[in-house]
């Protein structure tokens, strides 16, 4: 939490394009809550047991600060396969908006694995009980920290870094907005995963 914090604090400092953010742990009663509703029932899939959101102004800062991010704070090689959604970011418009990938579009039109992929993440709910218009960009990455400070001498044989599974959301500010209308506010999630668990 500390290392996440300490970031954001400093991309807010350099002026990156942040309205607002916020990190919660997931409290242990809703962790058992998700165990149930999930046909998986190993705690390690819980990916989102501590979860950042960044809320941007504009959906045009969307891109540069998830840029931003993996450049300051989350190596793009330790994000989890299969376990992002991108509901916000058309990946042909990212493309063609960017003089620096149009030029790269040779090389990707031999490989279609990005767009069909995108194209997956973009059909995929974020989960089973979101609503069917929430929209958001959502990532779990395996987020090196380094534990110096609580290692002994001994311990330190074994390495100084330890991995945590982060969940970050990213998201506009009139996407965040809508997200909190109607069918998709939290309160009918958790309605929602609530009935699920009682008929399982």
């Amino acid at each position: 939490e500390l290392k996440v914090m300490q970031v954001v604090e400093q991309l807010r400092a350099a002026g990156a394009p942040l309205a607002e953010w916020e990190w919660s742990r997931k409290p242990r009663d809703s962790q058992i809550t998700k165990l149930l509703a999930k046909r998986s029932t190993l705690a390690a899939n819980i990916y989102d047991k501590l979860r950042f959101r960044l809320i941007v102004p504009q959906q045009a800062d969307l891109v540069p600060m998830l840029a931003t991010l993996t450049r300051q704070l989350i190596p793009f090689n330790y994000v989890v396969p299969g376990a992002s959604v991108n509901h916000l970011l058309p990946f042909r418009q990212v493309l063609d908006a960017s003089s620096w990938l149009r030029a790269m579009e040779p090389l990707l039109q031999h490989d279609t694995t990005l767009e069909k992929e995108q194209e997956r993440a973009a059909a995929a709910p974020i989960n089973e009980f979101s609503g069917k218009r929430y929209k958001i960009v959502n990532f779990v990455a395996d987020l090196p920290v380094r534990v110096d400070a609580w290692l002994d001498d001994e311990s330190r044989s074994f390495g100084n870094v330890v991995f945590v599974l982060t969940e970050f959301q990213l998201v506009d500010q009139e996407t965040a907005l809508e997200n909190e209308r109607g069918d998709n506010n939290h309160a009918e999630y958790k309605a929602r995963q609530h009935r699920s668990v009682r008929h399982r």
